[in-house]
């Protein structure tokens, strides 16, 4: 399958179907709706709520980095606190900072286990667990949901566990789609297991982004085990969805290409040409999406073009694709797994500093007692 949908998945994931809204908060459509008002309207960063905070690590993330000591500062409860590091991770996130990223997703770790609720405790895991797939770091993903869901099993159900499990299930479900060769029927499991709980989470504002993901990745997965015609009906599915709420509307190009690489294994090559044409043509200006779903799309109007034996199409086709390709290489890889080691030698160190302070309070309190023991 020439489709690369781990590649697709790094955007995609962080675009709609960020945990902040299932782990964390459920933001409503009428404060999605005034948290862009408010942010545009020069309010003070730190009397920003989290509905807003979202919109501005979405809109603007060089600004929340700039501001966050401010805002994280101008927040007095520990759970306040913790949201606003785990937006930090967003941000830095958005602007390729993995080590700022992984120092404030540790650092958000650290405070809710010794002061957050067992529920926080879940969903801090889970927006981890969520950002470690995203970065490729998927055996670290999949140990930190399974110990979520373990935790989730043994906590009575409601509509906040609900929208955790969807979370859960739909993070293992992207963990198998990372590597093509991973994906079977468990993959699909996880994906109806997603699509069951979603209907017991409570309704807010990303609610139908997350119902188009759900049917864009069961229709990923199910092309992947070559089940062409349900792979078509579930596209479809997030294609009406998106009808009815334009805003996910930049949801398309990813299901064109789907439609596409499916017309393109059916060796329907011309239907495969119009689909990745479209993708193109409806591609977002951020060149973070953007370049994931030209490099996808070149790929395969690529081997179209060989297979067709358009030489000409062939040769612009490869020549754009290979310019993609080269650029992202595997730097972005290669910074993620040195900013991993350096951020937890950092831990390593304030751990050790820690112990050796406590070690040398104690040597200090036994010198004092053996003095007053030998001497008075």
């Amino acid at each position: 399958m020439i489709l690369k949908f781990n590649k697709l998945k790094l955007t995609l994931l962080v675009s709609f179907c960020s945990l902040f809204f299932f782990a964390q908060n459920s933001v409503t459509k009428k404060e999605e709706s005034y948290a862009e008002t408010s942010t545009s309207q020069n309010k003070k960063l730190q009397d920003l709520g989290y509905a807003e905070l979202v919109m501005l690590v979405q809109n603007d993330p060089k600004t929340f980095i700039k501001n966050e000591k401010e805002i994280y500062n101008s927040k007095k409860k520990t759970d306040d606190k913790i949201d606003v590091l785990l937006l930090a991770s967003e941000a830095y996130s958005a602007k390729e900072d993995y080590k700022n990223m992984l120092r404030r997703l540790f650092q958000a770790k650290e405070i809710v286990d010794s002061a957050g609720s067992e529920q926080k405790k879940i969903g801090v895991r889970l927006v981890i667990a969520k950002q470690y797939q995203i970065l490729g770091l998927n055996d670290r993903a999949k140990k930190e949901i399974l110990e979520s869901l373990h935790h989730l099993n043994t906590t009575p159900e409601n509509k906040n566990t609900a929208r955790l499990k969807v979370s859960s299930f739909h993070t293992l479900a992207a963990i198998d789609m990372a590597d093509s060769t991973t994906v079977n029927n468990q993959t699909i499991t996880y994906l109806d297991s997603a699509s069951f709980y979603i209907n017991r989470a409570p309704h807010f504002a990303q609610i139908e982004r997350e119902k188009v993901s759900l049917f864009f990745d069961k229709g990923a997965a199910l092309m992947l085990l070559k089940k062409y015609d349900e792979a078509k009906i579930n596209f479809s599915q997030a294609k009406k969805i998106i009808v009815q709420y334009p805003e996910t509307s930049f949801i398309l190009p990813y299901i064109n290409l789907g439609f596409g690489a499916i017309a393109y294994e059916e060796k329907d090559y011309n239907t495969a040409i119009q689909y990745f044409n479209q993708a193109i043509d409806q591609t977002s200006d951020d060149e973070r999406v953007g370049t994931d779903i030209k490099e996808s799309a070149y790929e395969y109007l690529t081997k179209t073009y060989k297979a067709l034996g358009d030489t000409k199409n062939y040769m612009l086709y490869n020549e754009k694709w290979q310019k993609i390709a080269k650029k992202k290489s595997t730097q972005i890889r290669n910074g993620v797994l040195q900013a991993l080691d350096e951020v937890e030698k950092e831990q390593k160190q304030t751990l050790y500093r820690k112990y050796s302070t406590t070690i040398n309070y104690f040597i200090v309190i036994a010198l004092v007692i053996i003095f007053g023991l030998v001497f008075l």
